[in-house]
């Protein structure tokens, strides 16, 4: 595994973008547009709310579509040195118990449409919960606490404990070949083995400092190392991936699009409609779609041979396809 001279913390990266690009576009997820600095103040609000209840190196669970809280959470958790887990979103109650019990998640941010694989998993008595209003009119029971209310009692202030390169992040595989496994990288790792180590396509940053140089430097940075010669990149970098957020495909492309400073694009819609992806790709601009092997890469293929006169996606410049055939 890659090993760096300085260490790199994926929190600590992520503080440095926003402190380089503070207005910039971050997340755009429905009707909701968020800058670096938004972003950050509520991450920071949800890991100070969070901190009275885990220590380092404690799990906390996501279980949750796509969607700006669910960015939120999983920031707010990497502050805090505490190790978010993808729990994914179409697991039964059965399987929710499961994935506590190996994992020993101490807290569990759900929507809010999932309440009822909550309550009837057996496994979560003593946890802390807290639920997404995903528009979901489920009743909640006594003990979960709304996310909105939860962030609302943190504090915006960045006052964390020094971080390491050494802190957990912990993907959980899909369970094809058994039973779901909870794979374990160090942040370092993670960074230059799956997130281009900061500049794709080139040789990986040397220096935590540097990606502010190269975030003002070179804004479409995520795009140009794939071009072709004379092919001009669009200026700046907005990027989808099609893949969830509970999987590699989705969290590595959105974690490499929020360390490389570009505004990532999520899809929320509850299954995957490649009509509803165009008009975003169209809508959006986006220049980066990154697809999940051919379960995307087909379906995409066949509405652009029946309607791609219907859209335009004269803005895209890279098709990336991984965590699939």
């Amino acid at each position: 595994m890659y090993r760096s001279r300085v260490p790199f913390n994926l929190a600590d990266l992520f503080e440095r973008v926003v402190d380089t690009v503070p207005d910039r576009i971050a997340v755009v997820a429905g009707d909701a547009r968020i800058t670096y600095r938004e972003l950050e103040e509520q991450a920071n609000r949800f890991a100070n709310a969070l901190a009275p209840f885990v220590e380092v190196g404690d799990h906390v669970g996501l279980f949750m579509r796509n969607s700006a809280e669910h960015i939120v959470a999983m920031l707010g958790v990497y502050k805090l040195r505490v190790v978010p887990v993808n729990v994914n979103f179409r697991y039964t109650a059965p399987e929710l118990d499961y994935l506590a019990d190996d994992s020993g998640f101490t807290a569990l941010v759900f929507d809010r449409s999932l309440t009822n694989v909550v309550a009837n998993a057996s496994r979560l008595v003593g946890r802390l919960l807290i639920a997404v209003d995903d528009g979901s009119t489920t009743s909640l029971n006594p003990e979960v606490i709304p996310f909105e209310e939860f962030v609302r009692g943190g504090t915006p202030e960045r006052a964390f404990a020094a971080r390491s390169a050494d802190d957990h992040y912990v993907l959980y595989t899909g369970g094809t070949t058994g039973a779901p496994k909870g794979v374990v990288w160090r942040h370092d790792d993670i960074f230059f083995a799956a997130l281009g180590g900061g500049n794709p396509g080139g040789p990986p940053l040397t220096d935590p400092d540097e990606i502010g140089a190269a975030l003002l430097a070179n804004p479409d940075q995520r795009i140009r190392p794939f071009l072709p010669p004379g092919v001009e990149g669009p200026g700046e970098c907005i990027m989808m991936s099609l893949g969830p957020l509970t999987h590699a495909s989705g969290q590595w492309g959105a974690l490499g699009a929020l360390l490389g400073g570009a505004s990532l694009v999520l899809y929320t819609a509850p299954s995957v409609d490649m009509h509803l992806v165009l008009r975003l790709v169209e809508r959006e601009r986006v220049g980066i779609l990154t697809l999940v092997g051919d379960a995307s890469a087909r379906p995409l293929l066949a509405e652009l041979t029946l309607r791609g006169h219907e859209y335009n996606t004269s803005s895209l410049r890279l098709l990336g396809s991984g965590g699939s055939i």
